[in-house]
């Protein structure tokens, strides 16, 4: 390949590749498809099952979540015992494209996720948080073009998440509102890709992560109450999104010369919610209950959100500035639990479960010894959750247990922020169980809602696609066996850009001549 070729990414997050290949079969994303015929193909590596929420810092950062830091929008800060939306201010991980032009690459970035801060300044044009699903931060550089968008095409569309119980009503103004950002996103990202040249450009289209959490299916509503009208429409919102997203991707393309390198991308996918995260507060705690017959010491202020039913808390929280939602993060996680006698408490999670060992010389207030109790600690964790049934029929709901601190290396630079344990589910989800039992302990009985507090259907899958279209790259070729970390590496390579020490991966034969194992 050429150094002079230009690298467009298309970012379609967490789209879910079995629908993108069902959708094409039936000829319905032609956009796709062409690129499909045109270039190569291959599924990618992805570390969602365990940190759903890392998947674009990986991206950007070329790191794994150990050495960038970033796998949730709260994180658990051990220095002051709460919980943080992450900033730059604590976590200094930044993504590859704001160095390039100290090589005097020209870039265009429009809407990557979880990126930390306001833009900084760029040999280019460079806009964040505008319709993101997962919103951390927003801004623009330069500092003015935010406002220059606002005045020509109207506020973001995209809504804040109305996390929690869903209603038939809230599903379809929320599949309005994703067609609605879709096709604002379209004209912004056009408006901006053909304001001046560029030598790398990313667009990211964030409806096709929100319709697949609340849209997979219609498992958190009364089906029985919604007319066939409704039920069709709803069950259709979830392709009509797709559709939207590949009608901005056929227009962007008509835009990009023929000597662009395209790549359109998932860093990982989406599938029915296994949804036993919502539950792990309210699981350990009655394990608690069960083995001492007493519920664990929490906050007054901690004690009272997880009481408040979150249809009451919801308009408040969706009518704050993002600051001030921000900040209250912060206040009602300061004194979560007792510290004095609390030795494992649960984390902010996503898909999979996240615990954390209250260990000494990690955490401020930590009781727990690293050499006498910390193993026995989290062995005792595991065999809880490896030992949660379906009263029914029996099945471990849990796939696995990941001892994330303790395999992650000494000199990875976040380790510190890293959940002990990691909870990896299997079925039967839990919209299909009535009842728990533990074989570690012997009384314990949980009662699972009959539905979920987060009101997602859907939840991320653990692998990522790419299709990728180009001078020099190879037509009607499958190549599996990369990772998501081989992305950067990639577009650095293309480029002719130096490759940046710190990146773990390496960059991608598109040409298909690579034979060896990836």
């Amino acid at each position: 390949m050429s150094v002079r070729t230009p690298v467009l990414m298309l970012g379609l997050d967490a789209a879910e590749l079995s629908l993108i290949e069902r959708f094409i079969a039936q000829g319905k994303l032609p956009a796709l498809a062409r690129l499909l015929r045109e270039g190569c193909f291959g599924r990618l590596r992805s570390p969602a099952l365990s940190f759903a929420g890392g998947v674009w810092p990986s991206f950007y950062a070329g790191q794994d979540v150990p050495w960038h830091g970033i796998f949730h929008n709260k994180l658990w800060r051990p220095s002051a015992m709460r919980c943080e939306v992450p900033t730059d201010r604590w976590i200094t991980s930044r993504p590859f494209w704001e160095h390039l032009g100290e090589q005097g690459h020209r870039v265009c970035i429009v809407d990557v996720p979880m990126i930390l801060g306001e833009p900084h300044p760029v040999n280019g044009l460079y806009l964040g948080g505008w319709g993101t699903h997962d919103l951390i931060s927003s801004g623009s550089w330069p500092s003015g073009l935010w406002s220059e968008l606002r005045r020509r095409y109207g506020r973001p569309i995209m809504p804040k998440e109305h996390f929690g119980p869903q209603t038939a009503r809230s599903l379809e103004e929320l599949a309005a509102s994703l067609l609605r950002s879709t096709e604002q996103m379209q004209r912004i990202a056009m408006d901006l890709l053909g304001r001046e040249p560029w030598d790398f450009a990313c667009v990211v289209f964030g409806a096709t992560h929100r319709v697949g959490h609340y849209l997979w299916d219609l498992s958190q509503l009364d089906g029985d109450a919604l007319s066939t009208r409704r039920r069709e429409a709803l069950e259709s919102a979830l392709l009509g999104i797709y559709q939207a997203t590949d009608s901005a991707i056929a227009h962007i393309l008509d835009q990009a010369g023929e000597d662009t390198l395209v790549m359109a991308f998932a860093l990982h996918g989406m599938g029915p919610n296994p949804g036993w995260s919502d539950l792990v507060p309210e699981i350990l705690e009655a394990v608690e209950h069960s083995n001492t017959g007493l519920d664990p010491k929490k906050g007054l202020l901690y004690a009272l959100r997880r009481r408040l039913p979150i249809q009451w808390v919801r308009p408040l929280i969706e009518s704050l500035p993002m600051s001030v939602t921000d900040r209250l993060v912060s206040i009602w996680s300061a004194r979560m639990f007792d510290w004095t006698v609390t030795t494992q408490f649960p984390l902010p999670m996503d898909h999979a479960g996240y615990i954390r060992v209250n260990l000494q010389g990690r955490e401020r207030d930590g009781i727990v010894s690293m050499t006498d109790a910390y193993p026995e600690a989290c062995a005792v964790i595991e065999r809880i959750f490896l030992g949660l049934r379906d009263r029914d029929t029996g099945r471990c709901i849990a796939q696995k247990v990941v001892h994330a601190f303790a395999q992650a290396p000494p000199s990875a630079s976040y380790r510190d922020l890293m959940p002990d344990l990691i909870v990896q589910w299997q079925e039967p989800a839990a919209t299909a169980s009535r009842e728990l039992y533990c074989d570690a302990a012997p009384s314990f009985r949980f009662t699972v809602p009959r539905r979920l507090p987060s009101g997602r259907s859907g939840n991320h899958t653990g692998h990522g696609w790419f299709v990728a279209r180009g001078p020099g790259v190879a037509r009607g070729q499958r190549l599996d066996g990369y990772d998501i970390l081989d992305l950067a590496p990639t577009v650095l390579a293309v480029l002719g850009a130096d490759r940046r020490t710190e990146f773990q991966g390496r960059p991608m034969d598109l040409s298909g001549r690579q034979t060896d194992d990836h």
